[in-house]
């Protein structure tokens, strides 16, 4: 009974410690940068010699692009080709009473401008994401959601201010398959720091399965520096037929112009057992610094709950390192 009261005692203590730490790391960091501000280091030079082999890719994506281009029209191009760009994130997670885990995320857009203005060439593996353009941070998802890679044509467009989105492609797997997506999103302005946004997704595929996700976002900007989040997600699997919601709160706060804090607590649900019941709930704390413009990390500590675990805290940590080639 001692035991277990200490233990009890302990889990705020640890809570509190995994979600202060971006504050002692960017305190950190700040701190260094007075002691070593005119010293170019091995590392930043190191970081010089990469950004030139990064300009190279960045070409050589451009050029692609061109040759994509103008080999689906057969026609030659006068277009500029610099609007294309690479986005490769590497993770490193560690979950308590879980194995550790790696992988990469990775984004490639080619826009065709020959082809039409509007229409670009994107490899992603990001369809877990929340549906919020605006964070593209990586670091807010849900497991019902797969994040497996696709390739597709993409077309752009906005009418009577909604923007529109159609995708056709390949859903990249060991038995791949085709799909067809229809996304559209609109804003809605309240007050002059009040406004909502929202989104609907159809997705259909050749293996006869209907997808179809639902969101609204509230957005409140608190002032220069802070923006308050309210997200509320509704997605329905027609081959599973299982309701999932997803709703989180989040304050997001720019610290400088590298440095920003991401505060995030969110809950799913879902109705697998015909009991709509709360799966999960967590809560983090996201730190991103950029050393350069086309370099990042992410230090993000998190505390969770799961029903399958009687709710019981558990806590886990990822890094993000991230390199955007292009715009």
């Amino acid at each position: 009974m001692k035991e277990q009261k200490e233990d009890i005692m302990k889990t705020p203590f640890k809570i509190l410690i995994i979600l202060l730490l971006p504050f002692y790391l960017f305190a950190f960091h700040d701190h260094e940068k007075t002691k070593s501000h005119h010293k170019h280091s091995a590392l930043e030079q190191f970081l010089d010699s990469t950004e030139n082999y990064l300009a190279y890719i960045y070409d050589g994506l451009n050029h692609t692009a061109r040759f994509i281009d103008e080999t689906i029209t057969g026609e030659r191009s006068k277009h500029i080709y610099d609007e294309n760009y690479i986005h490769v994130q590497s993770y490193y997670d560690v979950v308590q009473s879980a194995k550790n885990s790696t992988g990469v995320n990775v984004r490639i857009k080619i826009k065709l401008p020959n082809l039409k203005e509007k229409y670009k060439l994107i490899l992603e593996n990001d369809d877990n994401k929340v549906a919020n353009e605006k964070y593209n941070d990586s670091t807010e998802t849900v497991d019902y959601k797969d994040d497996k890679y696709n390739l597709g044509l993409q077309y752009d467009t906005l009418k009577k201010d909604v923007n529109l989105k159609f995708k056709a492609g390949i859903k990249l797997r060991a038995n791949s398959y085709a799909f067809l997506r229809a996304s559209a999103n609109k804003k809605f302005t309240m007050t002059d720091s009040w406004y909502f946004k929202v989104f609907e997704t159809l997705e259909l595929n050749t293996k006869k399965n209907l997808e179809n996700t639902t969101a609204m976002n509230f957005y409140k900007d608190i002032n220069k520096k802070l923006e308050f989040v309210n997200h509320n997600e509704y997605y329905w699997n027609e081959k599973d037929r299982i309701d999932n919601t997803y709703n989180s709160l989040r304050i997001n706060q720019q610290l400088n112009h590298k440095n920003s804090l991401n505060y995030v607590a969110g809950l799913s649900s879902n109705d697998s057992s015909s009991n709509f019941q709360t799966k999960h709930y967590d809560a983090y704390i996201a730190f991103k610094q950029y050393i350069r413009p086309w370099l990042y990390y992410d230090v993000i500590p998190k505390v969770f709950w799961n029903r399958d675990n009687n709710f019981d805290a558990k806590y886990a940590f990822r890094f993000n390192l991230g390199i955007i080639i292009g715009k």
